[in-house]
């Protein structure tokens, strides 16, 4: 088992998601893991924007309990060091979690999958 992400990891991880252009299209104010922008970025550009959501979830999620609640202190942490970051339970669903990462022009999506086509 590693070790949980530390705040550097974080950073370092985030950090070249600054350089990534926006492609062309009607994409603006989608995050840069949303389908609409990932799917037209270059596999190096995938992998970081992969490694920077797999780093930043485990961090901004408290260990355990399947990652299902916020790390009020990591996301604290983020803000401090001039990172935007939020992570809540959903409005609608408390056992989703809904948050964001902002980097740069970018904005990284926490938020749990969405419940579209689960039917009740």
């Amino acid at each position: 088992m590693f070790p949980p992400p530390t705040i550097t990891d974080v950073l370092a991880a985030l950090e070249p998601l600054r350089e990534i252009k926006r492609p062309e299209g009607d994409n603006e104010g989608e995050a840069i893991n949303s389908p609409e922008v990932y799917n037209s970025l270059s596999s190096k550009d995938r992998a970081n924007v992969d490694h920077a959501e797999e780093v930043v979830r485990e961090y901004v999620r408290k260990p355990g309990n399947d990652g299902d609640e916020p790390n009020k202190r990591a996301i604290t942490e983020l803000n401090k060091k001039g990172i935007p970051a939020t992570l809540n339970a959903d409005q609608y669903d408390p056992y989703k979690l809904v948050g964001r990462v902002d980097i740069g022009e970018w904005h990284l999506e926490l938020s749990d999958g969405s419940a579209e086509g689960d039917d009740d």
